[in-house]
């Protein structure tokens, strides 16, 4: 029978011992620098502080199967397109336009039939007067930040999902083993303890609890193969495997380096789940710009140049050319309110 026996313990400080020196161990920069390190990816990242083959195999097939990635990186390209059609108002546009039409006149019965061909180009600018385009395009641009950001957060949380899996999966299979070990100790004692039993040297009393001790480590066994085939089946189903027990991770990954300390509050915007925030308030910000930019008249230029004749070959000839140049300003005047009801929905 073996008997613990656990005693309280406790230390006392000096008074006046750290008085001297309180940041004895604390390393503190002379200064920070958060504009020159960007959200670093999650293979030079996160990774990196963890160097293990089998663990890099699994964040990686997590990434290149994961669901709700591949939608983060679909709204990310749709919001690249949002983008380019945020900065095209910003050029002029030009569009070409062709017919031909043949109509007939009847004067009495004689007809008069008459073919006209025609080609032109059009060409349309609308001037940035007040900076409305201007500012839905920094409305979109903060868009595809955003997007950025939540596709990056997305990498992000799924390897650390992954890696505490397989952190999970580790120590389930260590205690697993420990439990192994603990059984075949107790077996092996119950052993001993019956043969002095059964030789007349021992007691019941003794076998009694070499047994219980032997079911006990029986019953947690169970238990911790139960932990360790959930723990496997959560890796599997994060890395698009199917659900099973067959996940393997014996050995605890090396650390490669520590995390350094003494990080400023202001380094809180390189994560990029905060960074998604604040690209959402940046483009909040410009679309009131655009609501209230739009109450304002918009001035545009229209140009149209071609040619029109009856005979076709005379399309090439410079005679039958026709060109016009024109400007023009609208300004909302009875809208229902329908603009000052989009200020409203911006400002809210």
């Amino acid at each position: 029978m073996v008997v613990s026996v656990f005693l309280p313990a406790s230390c006392v400080t000096k008074p006046g011992a750290y008085a001297k020196n309180p940041n004895k161990d604390l390393t503190i920069p002379k200064r920070y620098d958060a504009t020159t390190a960007p959200v670093p990816d999650v293979k030079s990242g996160l990774l990196a502080l963890f160097p293990d083959a089998r663990m890099r195999s699994y964040v990686n097939r997590a990434l290149a199967s994961n669901p709700d990635l591949k939608a983060s990186a679909a709204r990310l390209e749709e919001a690249g397109f949002n983008l380019r059609k945020a900065y095209a108002p910003l050029i002029p546009s030009l569009s070409a336009t062709g017919g031909a039409a043949r109509s007939d006149v009847f004067i009495g019965n004689t007809p008069i039939s008459n073919t006209r061909y025609t080609a032109t180009l059009d060409a349309q600018w609308e001037l940035d007067v007040w900076g409305r385009i201007r500012s839905g395009l920094s409305a979109s641009a903060g868009d595809e930040n955003a997007a950025q950001a939540d596709y990056q957060a997305a990498r992000q949380s799924i390897a650390a999902q992954t890696m505490q899996a397989y952190f999970d999966l580790v120590a389930a299979e260590k205690l697993l083993g420990l439990t192994q070990r603990r059984l075949a100790s107790f077996q092996k004692t119950y052993q001993l303890v019956n043969r002095r039993f059964e030789a007349g040297t021992g007691n019941l009393g003794d076998l009694d609890l070499a047994r219980t001790d032997v079911e006990n480590a029986r019953a947690q066994l169970s238990q911790r193969s139960d932990s360790r085939d959930q723990a496997a089946r959560r890796l599997a189903a994060l890395t698009g495997s199917y659900p099973s027990a067959k996940s393997s991770a014996s050995n605890w990954p090396p650390l490669q380096r520590g995390v350094q300390e003494g990080i400023p509050s202001t380094l809180l915007m390189k994560r990029p789940d905060i960074d998604a925030a604040y690209q959402r308030i940046r483009a909040a910000d410009a679309r009131v710009t655009v609501a209230h930019r739009d109450l304002y008249p918009r001035f545009s230029l229209t140009a149209s140049g071609g040619n029109q004749s009856n005979v076709l070959k005379d399309f090439v000839d410079a005679n039958f050319n026709v060109w016009s140049i024109a400007g023009n300003f609208t300004a909302p005047l009875l809208d229902g309110g329908s603009r000052r009801a989009e200020l409203g929905a911006a400002n809210a």
